[in-house]
């Protein structure tokens, strides 16, 4: 599962092209709450209340059909922890996924901190992805194919 950025987030859709035979998973936002569905191609998404890009039709997909699952955030620990919107809607989320989904942040360089805020419901990352690698990644083992 992947997200379209905003404008303060990398931009994720180049790996629509190298997705061939995979399905693509993009949150839809319901009530605030994710529901995860399958779309084809970028067109398929439309620019919510919010000004985030979803799928707008696209097949729901169930959590637990999810194998790896990029995640956006305003901020990142190199030890996974995450700064979001505020308002909570992945930290509802990603514990309904299977316990060894990896969950990779996603952010630009200049948004990892050594330290952030963090309360008992927030989610902490596997891994921290940024267009300079990994950060502070202990383990992160992805099977191919």
């Amino acid at each position: 599962m992947i997200f379209a950025a905003t404008r303060y987030e990398p931009d994720l859709l180049p790996l629509i092209s190298g997705a061939a035979g995979r399905r693509l998973i993009f949150p839809a936002m319901l009530d605030s709450r994710i529901e995860p569905r399958v779309v084809a191609t970028a067109e398929e998404l439309f620019v919510s209340r919010g000004g985030i890009r979803e799928p707008l039709d696209g097949v729901p997909v169930r959590p637990g059909e999810i194998d790896l699952i990029l995640v956006p955030g305003l901020g990142f620990t190199p030890g996974g922890l995450r700064l979001g919107r505020g308002r909570g809607d992945y930290d509802r989320f990603l514990p309904g996924l299977r316990p060894e989904v990896p969950l990779v942040g996603t952010a630009f360089a200049c948004q990892l901190r050594e330290d952030l805020p963090a309360g008992p419901l927030d989610v902490r990352m596997t891994a921290v992805l940024t267009e300079k690698g990994f950060a502070g990644v202990q383990f992160l083992a992805l099977e191919a194919g």
